[in-house]
């Protein structure tokens, strides 16, 4: 039988799509949305859905898969925690940048970069993405356990098929 993976997003973008189509060949996956916006009370609502989402239904997952630590990440890392399931947090570099004059970053705002050093602190692994968002993380959340799982990008086509091949095998064949 397979195991039940909840992948969280933002946006389904590419990389996101990949993994849900890497994920899919070996579990079932139920895709979750948490849509940005801009303003507190409509984040606020978007947080309240996703609340009462993972109140009723995280039950039927083994692990969530989230991608980027941030104020989406928080709710479903928690929940995991206190239902005994499995978490990964894919970190790809606006989750640990903080760049005030840009306004570039979680950490340019108190409230997100809480909510993403809890994820980074207590998802099971996080997914780093490349050495420096992995020295990154450790920097910012020394608790937090990392892996580093390369994105793919290549511009050699034959080094990029053989990254997705070893990707496949090792990357998402966790034990539960």
């Amino acid at each position: 039988m397979k195991k039940n993976i909840l992948l969280v997003y933002t946006n389904f973008s590419t990389f996101v799509k990949t993994d849900h189509e890497i994920l899919s060949e070996r579990y079932h996956v139920e895709k979750y949305q948490y849509k940005p916006v801009k303003g507190l009370y409509r984040n606020l609502l978007e947080f309240l859905k996703q609340f009462f989402f993972l109140l009723f239904h995280i039950r039927k997952f083994d692990a969530a898969y989230i991608w980027f630590a941030d104020y989406h990440s928080f709710l479903p890392v928690l929940f995991s925690m206190v239902f005994k399931k499995k978490s990964f947090v894919v970190i790809g570099g606006y989750d640990v940048a903080r760049i005030q004059h840009l306004a570039y970053g979680v950490f340019t705002s108190k409230l997100r970069g809480f909510f993403s050093l809890y994820s980074m602190n207590h998802s099971s692994v996080n997914l780093t993405v490349s050495k420096y968002v992995d020295r990154k993380v450790n920097w910012i959340a020394p608790k937090a356990n990392t892996e580093l799982i390369y994105n793919c990008v290549s511009l050699d086509k034959n080094a990029a098929k053989e990254i997705i091949k070893k990707r496949k095998l090792n990357c998402y064949s966790w034990s539960y």
